[in-house]
């Protein structure tokens, strides 16, 4: 397919009304995909959609799978997500969390900022050892959660 700028997309008018004009008030114009693509590919890429763990009582969607071609990785089916900010432990556990709704073994973290003149930073790889123990701390955060607010 050919990248297009969110702005030129107008069923999405909302969300950039949202992102841009909300609390945080973000902006539009940072990072650049395409670039850090052509440096990490992907291959089989697709759009996240929404998984449900009804019996531990979470859910979570991902922005994308794909399976990384670069070296750093596992060539395998994995889950991306993307970040202005990268918070290895938040991080950490949201994709260890993801990659056990979708029985994954490997998350990703694209950091696309401004902070570079690339437009984006290197990837952050979480592999299944790394998942298996952000997923113990996010069990234990829900627990909290739980026990806090009785949902």
């Amino acid at each position: 397919g050919k990248w297009v700028e969110a702005k030129e997309l107008p069923d999405i008018w909302t969300d950039l009304l949202i992102v841009s004009k909300g609390d945080l008030k973000l902006p539009l114009e940072v990072g650049n995909f395409p670039a850090f693509l052509e440096k990490y590919p992907i291959e089989k890429i697709e759009n996240g959609y929404r998984g449900f763990d009804d019996k531990i009582g979470y859910c979570g969607e991902p922005d994308i799978f794909g399976v990384p071609q670069f070296k750093e990785t596992k060539q395998i089916k994995s889950i991306f997500d993307i970040k202005r900010t990268a918070s290895k432990i938040k991080d950490g556990i949201q994709l260890g969390l993801y990659c056990n709704l979708f029985n994954l073994e490997q998350g990703i973290i694209i950091p696309l900022n401004d902070k570079t003149q690339s437009g984006f930073s290197k990837p952050i790889i979480y592999d299944k050892k790394s998942l298996e123990g952000y997923y113990k701390m996010g069990l234990e955060k829900r627990e909290s959660f739980r026990r806090r607010y009785g949902i």
